[in-house]
């Protein structure tokens, strides 16, 4: 077989996803390591900035609260949220200053922060990610339902104004922003280095479903599909924006739900 065949033959790379060869020392020290041992590092690493962006956020708030006096009453429930956006914020951090260790001058590139061409076909994949999200929503509602497993959910309805603001902000601004920019920008790119395309999506919506745990398996088993299909989203286009515009858009109707609800 003749050079230009060789050439021919060999599949192309996928001009959307970043060079591992590109991606910083870092990666290229990975490549030495087993899979496995490449796989619990990164889930150590990921779990540590969840759950440390989590506390501090928590126990910002509650310092708030001691020098203010007031670590109960109408404003528990804002501060509630006001510490969960602060965990948002220092997760979405935590990526950005990741990312930038460990890939290098083109993190930004690497990690999907690109602006991308909403086209026709492109915004009927987030049309129909949010159709199947939501039937898949129901699905699990449903059967939660009736398996009497929804008396574990959280009540998430504010009871005032200004925690539904609160709320509302950080349920649609910030989460899409600062978890996609973690789970499917920098978790998945690493994922992706060394996992094969399924499992490098599946990975980070699995550790994205168990950060939302709160003791009922119906909460991370719909957020898990929200993981699966912006992880397909942020790999189709290499941009994490068709995701967070499924992220928002998702939680925009959440909002909404609980809003009808109050």
């Amino acid at each position: 077989m003749s050079d230009a065949q060789v050439g021919a033959a060999r599949p192309e790379p996928d001009a959307r996803l970043p060079n591992t060869d590109e991606l910083g020392p870092a990666i290229a020290l990975d490549k030495r390591e087993p899979k496995l041992l490449r796989l619990f590092k990164l889930v150590a690493a990921a779990a540590a900035m969840a759950v440390s962006s989590g506390v501090l956020g928590l126990l910002t708030m509650m310092l708030v609260g001691i020098v203010f006096g007031r670590t109960a009453g109408g404003g528990f429930e804002v501060r509630s949220w006001a510490a969960i956006a602060i965990g948002q914020l220092l997760l979405g951090a935590f990526a950005l200053w990741r990312s930038q260790k460990r890939f290098g001058p083109g993190w930004h590139t690497a990690i999907g922060l690109r602006s991308v061409a909403l086209d026709r076909r492109l915004a009927g994949r987030v049309v129909l990610a949010v159709a199947l999200y939501w039937s898949w929503a129901a699905l699990v509602i449903s059967v939660a339902g009736l398996s009497g497993r929804l008396k574990g959910l959280p009540d998430i309805v504010p009871n005032s104004a200004a925690a539904l603001a609160a709320f509302t902000m950080t349920a649609v601004v910030l989460a899409p922003l600062c978890e996609e920019a973690f789970f499917r920008g920098y978790v998945q790119t690493r994922a992706q280095a060394f996992l094969s395309p399924a499992v490098s999506v599946a990975l980070p919506a699995f550790l994205f479903a168990l950060a939302h745990f709160s003791g009922n398996v119906a909460q991370p088993a719909v957020v898990f599909m929200l993981g699966v299909l912006a992880g397909h989203l942020r790999r189709a286009s290499g941009s994490l924006v068709p995701g967070i515009i499924l992220h928002a858009l998702n939680n925009g109707c959440l909002v909404l739900l609980v809003t009808l609800a109050r």
